[in-house]
C-alpha cells in the first residue's frame, strides 16, 4: 500500500519462475498456461503501459497500524498455513462424497477441479509465489497491521471456496434426479461451515466498507491521471 487508495501490484513472470524453481530441483512444480496479459501486449509494443487499479471494497482500520502486535511473524505465518490446511480437508472431505454424483456438466465444476486437483496433489506455486522473506523479517513481531491482513486474508478467502463449493452444489441439485440427499446433505454440512466461519469473522474484525461511488472515482481519477502523465512525458520526450 502506497497511499490511500494507491496499491503497487508486483507481479513477476510465470515461465521464470518455473525455470528458477525447475533448476533449483523444486518439485513437483504447478502447470502453467501462459504468461501475463500485459505480457503478451509486450509482444506488439514493448513500452505498452498497463494499469489495474483495484481497491479493497472493505477494510478493517487496523490496516493502518503499524505498530508491533503482540505476535511473532512466524506465528502469523502459522496461523495462516492451518487456516488453510483446516479449509482444503473440509473442501475435500465434502468433494469427496459428492463426487460420485457430480455427472452434469457445470461450469461451477470447472471452478472448484483446480482447487480440489491442487489439495490432493500440492504443486511448487510459480505464478504467484510467495516471496523470500529474510530471518532477520520473519524473528520480529508482526505489526499490528501486518496481523490483520495476513489472518484476515486466510480467513475471507476460505468463505469464497465454500460459496463455490455450494454453488457447485446447488447447480447439481437443480439437474439431477437421484442422490439428492447425499447432495443436500452435503450443501447443509458446507452451509453451517460458512456460517460458522462467517460469525468468526464478524467477531474478530471490524470491517468498513468503501462507498462504490468512492471507488469507481480512485479508478477513473487513477487512470486519468496517468493518461496525463503519459501525455506531459512523451511531450518532454519529444521536445
Amino acid at each position: 500500500m502506497l497511499a490511500p487508495g494507491i496499491q503497487l501490484a508486483q507481479y513477476f513472470t510465470p515461465v521464470r519462475n518455473y525455470v528458477r524453481a525447475k533448476t533449483a530441483g523444486k518439485s513437483p512444480l504447478e502447470e502453467i498456461t501462459g504468461a501475463y496479459t500485459f505480457e503478451y501486449a509486450q509482444l506488439s509494443n514493448p513500452h505498452v503501459f498497463m494499469m489495474i487499479p483495484e481497491c479493497a471494497l472493505w477494510y478493517d482500520v487496523r490496516c493502518w497500524d503499524d505498530r508491533p502486535s503482540d505476535s511473532p511473524f512466524t506465528d502469523v505465518l502459522t496461523y495462516r498455513s492451518q487456516v488453510g490446511t483446516e479449509a482444503n480437508k473440509f473442501m475435500l472431505s465434502i468433494f469427496q462424497r459428492a463426487e460420485p454424483l457430480l455427472k452434469h456438466p457445470s461450469p461451477f465444476f470447472e471452478m472448484i477441479r483446480p482447487l480440489i486437483r491442487e489439495i490432493r496433489s500440492p504443486t511448487v506455486n510459480v505464478s504467484d509465489p510467495d516471496p523470500d522473506l529474510s530471518k532477520q523479517r520473519i524473528d520480529r513481531p508482526a505489526t499490528i497491521a501486518e496481523k490483520v491482513e495476513i489472518e484476515g486474508r486466510a480467513d475471507v478467502y476460505r468463505l469464497f471456496n465454500l460459496g463455490a463449493m455450494i454453488r457447485l452444489l446447488d447447480d447439481q441439485l437443480a439437474q439431477s434426479a437421484t442422490g439428492k440427499s447425499t447432495l443436500e446433505s452435503c450443501r447443509a454440512e458446507t452451509v453451517s461451515k460458512l456460517e460458522a466461519w462467517g460469525k468468526e469473522l464478524d467477531r474478530k474484525y471490524e470491517c468498513r466498507h468503501h462507498p462504490i461511488r468512492n471507488l469507481v472515482g480512485v479508478c477513473l481519477g487513477s487512470i486519468i491521471h496517468s493518461m496525463e502523465y503519459v501525455k506531459w512525458n512523451t511531450w518532454v520526450r519529444t521536445h
